[in-house]
């Protein structure tokens, strides 16, 4: 069973000419050699043809202008630099502060929770050291902040 390139319509066995159109069917024999395949099926389409004569698919031909435009490649927005010096900050003032504003969600929760666990253990354990915790878990979390920020945005 073939169909017709130009209509699209079902052709009988052994017709030269196409029943509904009147277009000449294409065979083997009168094939050119063309570079169009059928999307659906694969076979080979003869130029100027609508229709997939196997498979009675429409073709879709692209225009030779838009077939020589390349296709515009997404650009990637830089990273918009942040202080060095505020992430510190934040990060000493409270733990993890600096680690939210430098967009490091996880290590940033990490330094939060991790300095609210110390702190409520120390309260009840050794309530006279809680300063000095409280001093050591800034320093620590404000340095780690600038090592981040230093390593994103240098």
């Amino acid at each position: 069973m073939s169909f017709c390139g130009v209509c699209g319509k079902k052709i009988p066995q052994g017709a030269v000419f196409c029943p509904s159109c009147g277009a000449q069917v294409v065979t083997a024999a009168s094939k050119q050699a063309t570079h169009m395949y059928c999307r659906r099926c694969g076979e080979e389409i003869p130029s100027g043809a609508s229709f997939c004569p196997s498979c009675g698919a429409q073709v879709v031909t692209v225009p030779a202008e838009t077939a020589a435009v390349p296709t515009p490649q997404p650009t990637v927005a830089p990273l918009k630099k942040k202080s060095v010096v505020l992430a510190a900050v934040l990060s000493f003032l409270i733990a993890g502060l600096g680690h939210f504003y430098l967009g490091e969600w996880k290590r940033g929760g990490s330094w939060l929770i991790g300095a609210l666990i110390l702190g409520v253990i120390l309260t009840y354990i050794l309530p006279g050291y809680l300063l000095i915790a409280g001093l050591i878990i800034g320093v620590l979390s404000a340095f780690d902040a600038r090592k981040e920020a230093l390593n994103k945005y240098s």
